[in-house]
């Protein structure tokens, strides 16, 4: 079901169901059953490495994250593992399908059945930040929440930089065409009030992560097409009559091919932007290459390249019943 408007430019940001609806998926007895299955295996065989090493604890010297996640996750660190990775996974799936359905499409189980989900869980990776940054922003755009609320979906969304700066920079453009700069004063506000918190909290925390980076080896689940990726961008900005949520989808696309990092739990956002069935068969091609290579998840820029390459001939598609539309009869 597409709710958003088409643009002449393809930047009028998209419309969304309201939250109170789109929580409506949640009566799904499937989406509950999803959720206790889940709780029970994880009893039985337990995982979530990731959250266990860098997230559901004080922050390691070696965290790759910026600290403003850990006032979240170290919090939710105190209920004790396992229960803080099942807590957090079992969210994630959620916060998923709720953004799904917020964009006009209840068919959940495409999301919560891709590869991007499951890696994200069972690693215990912290995607759900970029999927309540997406929710954030979008509702920040229609209205529904305050200017300031900016501030937050900046934070959420920068939690993965790496992978989310075409989001990032998308949103601020939007914004500042609907509301003008004097409009990022709340947010600007909020963004710098809680980094100074975690300054406060951690003192040294921007320097040491520095430090981290320069020292960071990117591990054979890296699938970066850098920088060969950077001509996606010149794709997803197409000068042409877009819908807005299919731009954001391209965005979010182009920013994963074009990133030097991305592994297949990155792909969740764009698994949660886009509206194609056929997304799920193809979020699970690079589990194909298991047959093939220990190093399978290195191929998950299939899913970006895929979904772009959908939008691409939905665009050409569509120009061309324009064109033909627009010859005299």
């Amino acid at each position: 079901m597409n709710i958003s408007p088409a643009s002449e430019a393809g930047f009028t940001p998209p419309r969304t169901l309201p939250v109170r609806q789109a929580l409506g998926v949640l009566r799904s007895p499937y989406l509950g059953g999803v959720i206790i299955a889940f709780l029970v295996i994880t009893r039985i065989w337990q995982a979530g490495f990731d959250a266990s090493l860098f997230y559901l604890r004080w922050p390691p010297d070696n965290a790759t994250t910026p600290y403003w996640v850990y006032l979240i996750t170290y919090p939710l660190s105190r209920i004790g593992w396992p229960q803080s990775w099942q807590v957090l996974a079992a969210a994630t799936v959620i916060v998923a399908s709720v953004l799904y359905a917020m964009r006009g499409n209840p068919r959940w189980w495409l999301v919560v059945a891709s590869s991007p989900m499951l890696f994200n869980a069972w690693w215990g990776q912290v995607e759900i930040f970029t999927l309540l940054g997406l929710a954030t922003g979008l509702l920040v755009m229609e209205k529904k929440l305050h200017p300031a609320w900016l501030g937050a979906m900046w934070l959420l969304l920068g939690i993965k930089p790496q992978t989310n700066y075409g989001l990032i920079l998308l949103f601020t453009f939007w914004f500042w065409r609907q509301r003008g700069w004097r409009a990022f004063i709340p947010g600007v506000m909020v963004s710098a009030g809680i980094v100074a918190l975690t300054l406060l909290i951690w003192p040294s925390w921007i320097r040491q992560l520095f430090n981290v980076y320069r020292k960071t080896w990117f591990g054979f689940a890296n699938a970066s097409l850098w920088p060969y990726g950077l001509v996606a961008w010149p794709l997803a900005l197409l000068p042409a009559p877009v819908d807005a949520s299919r731009r954001l989808r391209m965005v979010a696309a182009a920013s994963l091919l074009s990133t030097p990092y991305f592994t297949l739990h990155h792909c969740l956002a764009l698994m949660t932007l886009s509206d194609y069935p056929a997304g799920l068969v193809i979020s699970w091609l690079p589990m194909l290459m298991i047959f093939q290579t220990r190093d399978w998840s290195m191929y998950a820029w299939v899913m970006p390249v895929a979904i772009l390459a959908m939008d691409l001939f939905k665009i050409y598609q569509e120009s061309r019943a324009r064109r033909l539309n627009s010859r005299p009869q």
